[in-house]
């Protein structure tokens, strides 16, 4: 096992997966994850502004009628580009991959588009409800896990270097 669980947490800690989680899968998972995280906010960011300046001669014509209904819209671009790309084929966002990382289901299976928008909401829900204070969670358990990621069964690992990439889903996927 990775680390030993103080009694009154363990059923607070279970993984849900049968065999441990190799430790090599979560080294230094939390700094790259921050890393990361700057990495998508840029792509976010980027994204947003087009599509602002995208909507704006809408906004302009409707004089601003289509305000509110376009920065409803708007709001739906992190949650789309987390879920499309998490629930997708690398199970990565662009900065996780930048940083060698996957999203796995707690079984280590593939999250689904689903699982990968609740995910990303309950993100955005803690952070601003908190400030980001809940994200220290991640220092609190020995697999390295946020709240979000604890509610939405999900668990960031490291995609071994050199290796192809369905081999770190085999070392972390439960017998079945």
């Amino acid at each position: 096992m990775i680390g030993t669980v103080p009694a009154p947490f363990s059923e607070f800690m279970k993984t849900g997966v049968e065999e441990p989680i190799p430790a090599s899968l979560l080294r230094g998972v939390v700094w790259r994850r921050v890393a990361a995280y700057l990495v998508d906010a840029c792509v976010i960011g980027v994204l947003l502004l087009t599509a602002k300046i995208l909507f704006l001669p809408a906004v302009l014509i409707s004089f601003g009628l289509l305000a509110s209904p376009l920065a409803l819209l708007i709001a739906v671009i992190p949650v789309a580009y987390h879920a499309l790309l998490v629930g997708g084929p690398k199970s990565s966002t662009l900065g996780q991959r930048l940083f060698g990382l996957q999203m796995l289901d707690i079984s280590g299976a593939r999250a689904s588009y689903t699982q990968a928008a609740v995910q990303a909401i309950l993100f955005y829900v803690t952070l601003a409800l908190t400030s980001g204070l809940l994200l220290l969670v991640v220092f609190l358990n020995p697999l390295r896990r946020t709240l979000h990621d604890w509610l939405s069964g999900m668990i960031v690992v490291r995609r071994s270097a050199g290796e192809h990439e369905d081999a770190d889903l085999d070392e972390v996927r439960a017998p079945r």
